[in-house]
């Protein structure tokens, strides 16, 4: 799944630092992990929709 940065924090495990606006893959996991230790850092990008064109 895709997240949003909105705050900026270092990764304890990768190491990486993330910055506001940054957009990054991560598990459910993860995601759930980083929102229960840092929560208001990150939100869950949800997938666009794509229209599908009748013919």
């Amino acid at each position: 799944m895709k997240i949003r940065i909105l705050k900026r924090f270092n990764d304890i495990h990768t190491k990486a630092q993330y910055y506001p606006g940054d957009v990054i893959d991560v598990t459910e996991e993860r995601f759930a992990e980083i929102n229960r230790n840092l929560p208001g850092f990150v939100e869950a990008i949800k997938p666009k929709r794509t229209k599908k064109t009748a013919k």
